[in-house]
């Protein structure tokens, strides 16, 4: 994905809106070893107090995709 740094999460799994249908293949232990990398992207720091091992397939995705847009804005707004 152009622009984004080489050790970007967003770059790793290369997740652009258009190719969402990724993660809808995902299992809940692919979740479970990506989220923290990329709740780390979007706040800076790793999730604490956040128990995702006892969310639902569905619930993770929908925060995966959550974290995903936020990632890409911060990366956007501290570019300009």
């Amino acid at each position: 994905m152009a622009g984004f740094p080489t050790n970007s999460i967003i770059f790793k799994y290369n997740l652009k809106i258009a190719n969402m249908a990724i993660i809808d293949t995902w299992t809940k232990e692919q979740f479970l070893q990506c989220i923290s990398d990329l709740y780390k992207e979007a706040f800076g720091v790793r999730p604490r107090g956040i128990n995702y091992s006892e969310w639902s397939v569905e619930e993770l995705r929908t925060e995966w995709k959550r974290l995903e847009k936020l990632a890409i804005d911060e990366f956007w707004y501290n570019e300009q």
